[in-house]
């Protein structure tokens, strides 16, 4: 598939795919498919201070979820991941801001300060959610009027009933709101450990954000007191 055809079926501008090129060659385009789906597995990451991860995946699994422990990380739980899913476009469209649209994706409701433009739509009617390449990400229902100023709007604004991928509503569980568990990819759990830091040295992430990485462990997790 040339470039040109790459750049317009993925949305992409053409001399962003020539630069990536130049680094990937030929897996060019796997690479920005694989950006584009989901992993099959994600990621959860236990707090060993309240409770053990085999206690979380045991009451996962009496909730119906399928998931089994990490082998390179005691503190993870790795949760399946379904899909890919079909998606039809029904109703009128809302596009979604970058972040947004990824928790969509995965089955998450769509949020206010997520919503980037709107087409005119009434309190209950059908949408489906895209990215900013056009992409449909979801579809559900309309539960806020539809955006017209810069203003950021919080709430829900739209219900999600079908997404590509679809997980547990895990920040709705009862784990999560008791703060047993987080989420948080499997590579970033490993980074302090990898990382090994010592008393007195200084170590600056350049990409932090909420700064869960400050707070994992740095060898393995301690045993939870009883």
């Amino acid at each position: 598939m040339s470039l040109e055809a790459v750049a317009s079926q993925l949305r992409y501008r053409k001399d962003l795919l020539e630069m990536m090129a130049g680094v990937y060659g030929s897996r060019t385009v796997a690479v920005l498919q694989a950006l584009r789906t989901a992993p099959s597995e994600y990621a959860i990451r236990v707090n060993m201070l309240k409770m053990d991860a085999e206690e979380v995946m045991e009451e996962l699994r009496g909730e119906g979820v399928s998931c089994r422990l990490s082998e390179v990380a005691p503190e993870a739980v790795m949760i399946k991941v379904e899909g890919p899913f079909d998606v039809e476009r029904q109703g009128k469209q809302v596009i979604a801001r970058k972040g947004a649209a990824e928790s969509v994706m995965m089955g998450s409701k769509l949020y206010g300060p997520g919503v980037l433009r709107t087409d005119g739509y009434r309190i209950g009617d059908r949408v489906y959610i895209t990215d900013i390449h056009d992409h449909v990400v979801g579809r559900g229902v309309a539960v806020m009027p539809p955006k017209k100023t810069s203003e950021v709007a919080k709430g829900m604004a739209v219900d999600t009933k079908a997404s590509i991928y679809r997980l547990p509503p895990l920040r709705e569980s009862r784990l999560y709101v008791l703060g047993r568990i987080r989420e948080q990819s499997l590579p970033a759990m490993m980074t302090s450990r990898e990382l090994d830091p010592r008393p007195g040295e200084t170590v600056v992430d350049m990409c932090a954000a909420p700064g869960g990485k400050s707070t994992a462990p740095r060898r393995a997790p301690p045993a939870r007191k009883t």
